[in-house]
């Protein structure tokens, strides 16, 4: 009989749920790997892509203005100088 109520004490240890130190201690460093990853390529790309978005801005600003420069050196058809200044071939954009 003693036996026999050693046994539901052992089953009720046995059948407990839960992980070792060991377990959670693998688990926890297996995702700080994985955070650490996933997050430096996302740092990674953010920083690749700043200053190559600006420069997609930039050109595509100057592009523009290439644009409506010749739209209005096209639809030009008299050239009048202000004050009579002599006539200059170079024009200077700042």
């Amino acid at each position: 009989m003693a036996n026999q109520s050693a046994r539901p004490a052992e089953r009720g240890r046995k059948s407990d749920g839960g992980f070792t130190l060991v377990e959670v201690l693998v688990a926890v460093s297996i995702l700080t790997l994985a955070t650490g990853l996933v997050g430096g390529g996302i740092f990674q790309s953010q920083v690749v892509q700043g200053p190559w978005r600006a420069g997609v801005v930039a050109t595509k600003e100057w592009r523009n203005a290439q644009s409506w420069f010749s739209g209005d050196a096209l639809r030009t058809q008299t050239v009048d100088l202000i004050d009579g200044d002599v006539p200059s071939s170079l024009v200077t954009f700042t």
